[in-house]
């Protein structure tokens, strides 16, 4: 059991702790005054401030906002910024920012005059001028102005300008009423002729010449005058214009006039002047002249008094004006007058005075085509040559052109040589029983194919296994080598030569200038003779030598290949060879000699020709065979290399080619 303490000891202990609180206590309070004073010297501020006029000084109130005070000329506050506010009668109140180590001089505006102005009249279309500046539009003036002299002036245009001149005093409010005195106008007022009525503002005022005293203002003017269309004007007298003057010429009153007139269309003149319209509005009280005009008839004139009590109405019925064309030329032809027949020339026309289209035609010339306005005084004469058609063609063709799919095309004008013999002579070892000699004349011109066609032009036509090659088309029918023709002549919008059915020749039109294939007589006259001095044997000429790079034939690179083959000649292309891969013969037209034979157009007969001379022959349109001219890649004897050699073939095959033709102009049916 512990030991119980005494009463003394109890009390000593209960001094210890009294005194150890006492020094904890005193100890915290001290620490507490310290912090406050700490913080009074980081957040209290104080700054000097002047107060600017001296007469704004003395008057002023000066105050400080948040937790500060302003003493004497001293602003103090707590915290980083504070706001100082002065104001004082007679000027404009001002604050600014202080911190701290500022000592601001507030500077007050005078505060300025409020100056209220009205007219009488009240206008509202018053112009307000302060000191010469354009202020504002209005029947009031109410405005601050700063202290000083002011003039203000009121101007209003149908009143004299008023100025009003101020002694303006900070803070004043001065109200005035400026009255506004009407300006005082004259008007003159004269009229051509003399002696009409002048009414202004309804009011009768006399007759012209007349002068009219009126105060400012817009006001209506009005002029009246037997016999005359009536004057109604606006007139405005205004204080920089007092002064209005006027000189009419009175237009006398108008009568109407209707106009019927045919043909529709014509030119309606009055006086010489043309008229819009067919209702006229005319002055009254003398004559005018009305004339109606149409080409190709003959002009009407009509003389009209017009009077305003009454429309009058005038028609004009025009009759037909005809003048005479006489009309020749050579040769004689047939004459259309604006599309439909009327003779043949020479013969004389009467035509209506308007302009005629008028057109000559005569089978193988070139059609004119004339412009005529007959003159019924005096008669038109027409002497006309017209031009040879194959002329005017061959004037404007160009000496090669590329024709649809890019087949590249040569003119050629056989006329210089047209006359040679196709064929082979009896003397001619090499001669087979179906080379008949004739007489061939070739009259017209034509284009051809510089290559033959290859099988990328003759896939557009119709799709092939090589099309995009620039080989020769190949295995390549008579009847498909006709329809690509036609094909070629429908994109370039040609006639067509040839009327196909069901794969076989069903017509041929030979003067159709469409494409077509060579004749039997124009591909040997290409092959002997364009281009030479002479007529030769061979594509080549005469000699029997093959010269080197003639051509694409059965060749030393072909051995092996081919049956029989040419010794000591070496082409470079043991079978068929792209377009073009040699020089061009002496006509400038490329692989005529060999690569692949070519279909031409005529059907192969072996009846000997009629002796006469045939002219521009295409040969038998049907036949079983047709004829295939010229060698190659396959040829090897002097046989088949000579240009008179043909062959008769019925089926496509894969050395038989074609190239085209068409003549400039075929000429007339």
């Amino acid at each position: 059991m512990p030991e119980q303490k005494n009463e003394l000891e109890q009390k000593l202990g209960k001094a210890r702790r009294e005194f150890r609180a006492r020094i904890l206590f005193g100890a915290g309070g001290g620490a507490v005054v310290l912090v406050c004073a700490v913080l009074f010297a980081v957040f209290f501020h104080s700054a000097p401030y002047t107060i600017e006029p001296p007469e704004a000084a003395q008057r002023a109130t000066v105050s400080l906002g948040g937790a500060g005070v302003a003493l004497g000329g001293r602003a103090y506050w707590f915290g980083a910024r504070a706001e100082l506010r002065a104001a004082a009668p007679g000027f404009v109140a001002r604050a600014v920012a202080l911190e701290a180590g500022d000592a601001p001089v507030v500077t007050l505006q005078p505060a300025p005059a409020r100056v209220v102005i009205t007219t009488n009249p009240p206008l509202a279309e018053t112009d307000w001028r302060v000191n010469g500046e354009h202020a504002f539009r209005g029947a009031r003036f109410e405005q601050s102005l700063p202290a000083g002299t002011a003039r203000i002036e009121a101007d209003h245009e149908f009143h004299l300008p008023q100025t009003l001149e101020l002694e303006a005093r900070r803070g004043d409010v001065i109200e005035r009423e400026i009255a506004l005195a009407p300006v005082g106008g004259v008007i003159n007022v004269e009229s051509e002729p003399a002696g009409a009525r002048v009414s202004l503002n309804g009011g009768e005022r006399g007759v012209t010449p007349l002068e009219i005293q009126a105060p400012g203002g817009a006001h209506r003017l009005q002029l009246f005058l037997d016999g005359h269309e009536d004057i109604d004007e606006e007139i405005t007298i205004t204080n920089k214009s007092p002064e209005v003057r006027r000189s009419y010429r009175m237009k006398p009153q108008s009568g109407e006039v209707r106009v019927v007139a045919s043909p529709p269309g014509g030119a309606l003149l009055v006086n010489g002047a043309r008229a819009q319209g067919n209702v006229l509005s005319l002055p009254s009280g003398r004559a005018h002249l009305l004339r109606y005009e149409s080409p190709g008839y003959v002009a009407q004139s009509r003389e009209v008094s017009p009077s305003p009590e009454a429309a009058l109405e005038v028609s004009f019925a025009l009759e037909k004006a005809f003048g005479e064309v006489q009309i020749s030329s050579e040769p004689r032809a047939e004459i259309f007058v604006n599309g439909k027949p009327a003779g043949e020339t020479p013969k004389t026309l009467r035509l209506q005075a308007v302009e005629q289209i008028i057109k000559l035609e005569s089978a193988g010339h070139r059609a004119r085509e004339l412009r005529v306005t007959p003159d019924p005084a005096v008669p038109k004469l027409l002497d006309e040559k017209l031009a040879d058609e194959l002329e005017a063609r061959m004037a404007e063709a160009p000496k090669m052109l590329t024709a649809a799919g890019g087949v590249e095309m040569k003119l050629f004008d056989p006329r210089s040589r047209a006359r040679f013999t196709m064929g082979a002579p009896e003397s001619d070892k090499q001669r087979r029983a179906n080379e008949f000699r004739r007489a061939v004349e070739l009259t017209k011109p034509f284009y051809v194919g510089i290559h033959e066609v290859t099988e990328e032009q003759f896939s557009q036509y119709k799709k092939n296994p090589n099309a995009g090659q620039n080989l020769p088309a190949r295995n390549v029918s008579w009847a498909d080598a006709a329809g690509f023709a036609n094909w070629m002549s429908a994109r370039d919008k040609l006639q067509p030569a040839y009327e196909l059915r069901d794969g076989r020749i069903a017509g041929f039109n030979p003067r159709a200038d469409g494409y077509r294939l060579l004749s039997e007589a124009e591909w040997e006259w290409l092959a002997r003779v364009a281009g030479r001095i002479r007529t030769g044997r061979f594509v080549w000429g005469n000699t029997e030598t093959i010269p080197k790079g003639s051509g694409n034939f059965a060749d030393e690179s072909a051995k092996g290949a081919v049956p029989k083959y040419i010794p000591r000649y070496d082409d470079g292309f043991a079978g068929v060879a792209p377009v073009g891969s040699f020089a061009p013969d002496p006509a400038g037209l490329y692989d005529v000699a060999g690569n692949v034979s070519e279909w031409v157009h005529g059907a192969h007969d072996l009846r000997p020709p009629a002796p006469e001379t045939q002219v521009d022959p295409f040969g038998p349109v049907r036949g079983a065979e047709r004829v295939v001219k010229g060698a190659g890649f396959r040829s090897a004897s002097l046989v088949e290399l000579r240009a008179s050699y043909r062959q008769g073939v019925s089926r496509a095959r894969d050395d038989v080619g074609f190239r085209v033709a068409r003549y400039v102009y075929g000429g007339a049916e």
